[in-house]
């Protein structure tokens, strides 16, 4: 049921990616990044989420400090309509589970650049909860989206742990989900502490969508698991 849905989905973000970039008359890589080309990825994850949630891009704060790079996508829980003109057009730290970084096709850079805007995103989170809150473990999401990649998995793989190793950084504190579509998912493995490379082909939208929406239910309340509704289950290559 699913497996072909999404499969189908992505054919359509490909092609409505090709025709925004045609329609701004844009030469990828562009010197400076225009979002308005991945609208329709925007539209697509605003349509695959849970009533309740909201989609910004901009920048997040806490009560004390506020990050100066702005965010491709924050997905959060308004506390009222008024919420983001009330913060300055912030969005706010502990209302923030998930946000992500989109790009056509990935390279190292981008990789860099989202993993320490990771670390600083996650870092104002984690400083927005009580001090009793538990610290190995923190319910907010780093993903990044990606259309394509020249580079293999591996190779970007490889740029996550030098990257996590080189600057010392919490394992809490690092990107959980790079995604390529129709490639395949780089995923953080909580439980063995380290990054694993999954080839999951044209069945890669549908897992980021299972994944993202388990990201989300951090509080319990979504009480349902696309899982039930795979049918034909697949054994895909992993590699660590």
């Amino acid at each position: 049921m699913f497996t072909d849905y999404f499969a189908e989905k992505g054919r359509e973000l490909q092609e409505k990616l090709k025709e925004q970039i045609q329609k701004r008359g844009l030469e990828l890589p562009a010197k400076e990044k225009d979002l308005r080309i991945y609208r329709d990825f925007f539209h697509f994850i605003r349509d695959h989420i849970p009533q309740g949630f909201s989609l910004a891009s901009g920048r997040v704060r806490n009560k004390r400090h506020m990050l100066s790079r702005s965010c491709d996508m924050v997905i959060y829980k308004k506390f009222c309509p008024s919420i983001i003109e009330m913060s300055g057009n912030f969005v706010l730290a502990e209302s923030v589970h998930a946000f992500l970084s989109i790009e056509t096709d990935l390279r190292s850079n981008h990789i860099v650049t989202h993993a320490g805007m990771t670390n600083a995103i996650k870092s104002l989170y984690a400083d927005s909860q009580p001090e009793s809150a538990p610290g190995n473990f923190l319910p907010i999401f780093s993903l990044f989206f990606a259309y394509q990649s020249a580079l293999p998995l591996l190779s970007h793989k490889k740029v996550l742990d030098n990257y996590a190793q080189d600057k010392a950084v919490a394992a809490t504190h690092q990107t959980d989900i790079i995604c390529v579509l129709d490639q395949g998912m780089i995923i953080k493995d909580w439980e063995a502490g380290r990054y694993k490379v999954i080839e999951t082909g044209p069945d890669t939208l549908m897992w980021f969508f299972i994944l993202l929406l388990e990201y989300l239910d951090r509080d319990g309340q979504i009480r349902f698991n696309p899982r039930e509704y795979i049918k034909n289950t697949k054994t895909y290559n992993e590699y660590e």
